[in-house]
């Protein structure tokens, strides 16, 4: 068998689109030759700012050179204002003129560069080349920003999700329940025991059960499809910044929080832990909501004191205290009396916050005060990747 190698072309980068505009015919069309000639360009040249405009609108150049003195309405510097505002195109100036008024005017427009006449031919190219490596950066940096606000925004829809299942899951349960018990009643009773009327009219309370139950029925597999939409965020882990999860709970629940209690924050150094950012974060949620309920049942002015520090044995410890807002100075510095068991808890989804911190090797500790306030204290050990 003869076999026959076909050599495979090597990888070109794409040459660069450079719009001159310059109102010198010999200059523009001298830099337009010179920037072909090197192999790596496509330059076209125009000789106003109109246009310009029409060029940009056409062919989207990577670049362009713009002489600040060109005639026609629009001066260099109002044409290159508006290239930015509709394509974001680098410009580079091309100017004789170096007065500070001048340049002034031309800085308002985020220029890539300026080129003074007369100027060589590496001169022309570096400053091609930074201007577009500036403005390749300037991309990379903003998707990557987009990327990091998409992804916040998956962030917060997953933990609204699971908020939203925590919050409708136990009255949920607890209707499911009662419909039930009460259509298994009203099933019972036999037909004899009532009046033909009486008979009529359970048949219709009945019907009217089972059509709630129905309902409840689809509320509960609505539930179960967001605590699954939210646990498809919440199965990696990795080292984190635990005082991030911290600042984005407080983000998260300070208009509520201050609408009745004061807040203070006193966060120290904290060492990174290892977890799922989304997961503790939405503890954080939970813990703080549940304080603040807490601040209502012990009634009259209240405060929330958030801390957070490192142990002598390098362990991350945040504590969240509440009670009257003229004796809670901080978690340290509260009377604490037993811990409150699982089955004495209230609000939001303690034990599951408890579930979690524990899955991390942690623990999660609720103290009731001498003089009503609570305190929840939160210790994860430190990350050791």
């Amino acid at each position: 068998m003869n076999l026959r190698l076909v050599p495979q072309p090597s990888a070109v980068p794409p040459r660069l689109l450079v719009l001159v505009v310059e109102d010198e015919l010999l200059v523009a069309r001298g830099i337009e030759c010179s920037l072909n000639d090197l192999g790596c360009y496509i330059a076209t040249s125009v000789a106003t700012g109109q246009d310009a405009l029409r060029s940009a609108d056409a062919r989207r150049p990577d670049i362009v050179l713009m002489d600040i003195r060109i005639k026609g309405e629009l001066d260099g510097i109002q044409t290159a204002g508006l290239l930015w505002q509709r394509h974001r195109v680098p410009v580079v100036y091309l100017t004789a003129y170096s007065d500070d008024k001048t340049l002034a005017r031309a800085a308002g427009t985020r220029p890539y560069g300026y080129l003074l006449k007369p100027f060589s031919t590496h001169d022309l190219k570096c400053a091609i080349e930074i201007a577009h490596q500036k403005s390749a950066s300037e991309l990379r940096i903003a998707q990557q920003n987009e990327q990091m606000t998409v992804t916040d925004q998956l962030r917060s829809l997953s933990l609204l999700a699971a908020s939203i299942a925590q919050e409708v899951n136990n009255p949920l349960a607890c209707n499911l329940a009662s419909l039930s018990f009460a259509t298994r009643e009203l099933a019972s009773i036999r037909s004899e025991e009532v009046t033909l009327a009486m008979t009529e009219r359970l048949a219709r309370v009945v019907e009217s059960l089972s059509d709630a139950s129905q309902a409840a029925g689809t509320i509960a597999e609505i539930v179960a499809d967001l605590c699954a939409f939210s646990a498809k965020e919440q199965t990696l882990r990795r080292r984190l910044d635990l005082g991030a999860c911290i600042q984005w709970a407080l983000r998260m629940t300070v208009h509520r929080l201050e609408q009745t209690l004061t807040l203070t924050v006193e966060l120290g150094a904290l060492p990174a832990v290892t977890g799922n950012e989304l997961t503790l974060s939405q503890v954080f949620v939970s813990l703080l909501l549940n304080a603040a309920r807490s601040a209502h049942a012990v009634g009259g002015p209240s405060q929330i004191c958030v801390r957070g520090e490192t142990s002598p044995s390098g362990e991350a410890i945040v504590e969240i205290a509440v009670g009257p807002a003229d004796q809670v100075e901080g978690p340290s510095g509260q009377a604490e009396g037993p811990q409150i068991g699982a089955s004495e808890e209230s609000g939001f989804a303690l034990p599951t916050c408890r579930d979690i911190i524990e899955r991390l090797d942690g623990s999660l500790a609720v103290t009731q005060g001498l003089d009503g306030a609570r305190t929840f204290r939160v210790c994860l050990p430190a990350s050791t990747g």
